[in-house]
């Protein structure tokens, strides 16, 4: 693994350093845009609270904060798939990424069409 070389998936026969670097960019554009909600309404929800101190404001963000890092993230996601894509349909439950799709296609992902 030092050398660089992380050998090959016993599953797929692909070199295992070749799988990661097609992956990277989707990944690293998947965690820049989290971190840009995540910091954003820290800092908005935690200006709210300090505004708020002491009062059912603060106390409602300082429970819905300790609530959603008590459960894991997985369920979290599906709880938000759940009421985002299956309750409203804002969203896809289902999206693939392509190289080379803009911005906005990759943030609203490709619909999956509905079986009649």
């Amino acid at each position: 693994m030092l050398t660089g070389d992380l050998g090959t998936a016993m599953s797929s026969g692909q070199d295992i350093a070749t799988s990661i670097r097609e992956r990277l960019w989707n990944t690293l554009f998947l965690a820049f845009w989290a971190a840009i909600v995540a910091v954003s309404l820290a800092i908005t929800l935690g200006l709210i609270a300090v505004r708020y101190r002491n009062g059912w404001v603060d106390k409602l963000i300082s429970g819905v904060a300790l609530a959603s890092t008590s459960f894991p993230e997985f369920f979290i996601g599906y709880l938000l798939v759940f009421y985002f894509a299956v309750q409203h349909q804002w969203f896809p439950a289902i999206s693939t990424v392509y190289d080379g799709m803009f911005f906005g296609e990759r943030l609203q992902g490709s619909r999956c069409r509905r079986r009649h």
